[in-house]
């Protein structure tokens, strides 16, 4: 069983998951609702709202998600059956980040677009400066989403406990994906908000996954 076979596998499994659902539906609905409830939202853009949600609700759904998968199969030895076959360990965990990773992207997509539309619909148009600002906020949210999800399958793997996975994951994903977002604010000028999302993909995000792969090949399931 190769990659892209297991791949797939997991896709299909996350996409039809009600979890997935709920956050394809959940983040452009709460944004339409907050712009219900506070349409002038004294002067902040929906867009940046909207980016700020993604970051904070697309992170700790992914990285619970990944942490209670992982734990709920690990407790199943789900992956006793795999073992037997010529498939790699990391395989199994690499397919599901980035099948996590991909169904929370389209999240990310729905909200962003629910957000330029009531900012286009509020303002008959988009400010070229909030929109740039706003791709900025959105890269910075997918780059903690990105985290939370490698977060998610280290935490998958050393807790034993669906509880302590799911509050592992509530507190790793969601808090650090929103304050990944509020950093770059408190760094230099010279760190732009890309070049610090681009060192959350290339360094932290790959560090966790090997940590994590590391722990999963010497661990007895």
């Amino acid at each position: 069983m190769n990659f892209n076979i297991l791949l797939l596998d997991e896709l299909r499994g996350f996409y039809k998951s009600k979890g997935m659902l709920a956050l394809w539906i959940g983040l452009p609905v709460m944004t339409i609702i907050l712009h219900a409830l506070q349409p002038n939202a004294e002067g902040v853009p929906f867009l940046l709202i909207a980016g700020l949600l993604v970051a904070s609700m697309g992170g700790a759904i992914s990285c619970v998600t990944l942490s209670t998968s992982i734990c709920s199969d690990m407790n199943s030895h789900v992956y006793d059956l795999f073992l037997i076959r010529p498939v790699r360990r990391s395989s199994l965990l690499l397919t599901k980040f980035f099948a996590v990773l991909a169904c929370v992207l389209i999240a990310a997509a729905f909200a962003f677009l629910a957000g330029y539309m009531l900012d286009y619909w509020a303002l008959d148009t988009v400010p070229a400066i909030v929109f740039e600002d706003t791709l900025d906020s959105l890269l910075l949210g997918i780059a903690g989403i990105s985290l939370a999800c490698s977060l998610g399958i280290l935490v998958g793997i050393i807790v034993r406990s669906l509880t302590l996975a799911a509050i592992g994951g509530i507190y790793a994903g969601g808090q650090l994906s929103a304050i990944i977002t509020l950093i770059p604010m408190l760094l230099p000028e010279w760190i732009t908000p890309e070049m610090f999302a681009l060192l959350i993909f290339a360094i932290a995000v790959p560090v966790v996954l090997i940590i994590a792969v590391i722990i999963f090949e010497r661990r007895q399931l």
